[in-house]
């Protein structure tokens, strides 16, 4: 993927004469016309990231080591509703994926805010992501460095 070239937007932007693109007709139709122009223009300037799908997707923190402990987790579910394992053992594999789950985003929301000076983007795509989430990035640090000091 190429980085997006200003000049030539600004270029093509430049030789349309919109004085008689819009010569005669209303604001809205003005509007309308001006936007469709422009994104053609955007089109060709700025190269666009396709998103890959959602089954191609996973979250950031999911490492393979956690993907194959939940797919654990998902198999011991399944013996213990043929009855083939026990309640108290399907809740232990439950107990254990959680608190790796909690470590691997504790993690990466440490080492993305180590990071912050260096790479800001990452960070706020973080932050973006995680939307409306109730725990704040202090109170995560806060439990990263206890958990690392072994308080």
């Amino acid at each position: 993927m190429g980085r997006a070239d200003f000049r030539l937007l600004k270029q093509v932007v430049s030789k349309v004469t919109w004085e008689s693109s819009f010569e005669g007709i209303g604001v809205r139709e003005c509007w309308s016309l001006f936007k469709s122009r422009l994104l053609r223009m955007q089109e060709r300037a700025i190269p666009k990231c396709r998103k890959s799908s959602k089954l191609g997707r996973k979250p950031s923190w999911q490492s393979r080591d956690l993907l194959l402990e939940l797919r654990q987790k998902n198999k011991v579910y399944g013996h213990w509703k043929q009855g083939q394992v026990t309640l108290e053992d399907y809740r232990d594999v439950d107990r254990h994926c959680r608190e790796k789950i909690h470590e691997a985003k504790v993690w990466l929301e440490f080492n993305l805010a180590s990071t912050v000076k260096d790479n800001k983007m990452a960070f706020l795509n973080m932050l973006a992501a995680k939307g409306g989430s109730e725990i704040t990035l202090v109170c995560c640090l806060k439990r990263s460095i206890t958990a690392q000091i072994g308080m």
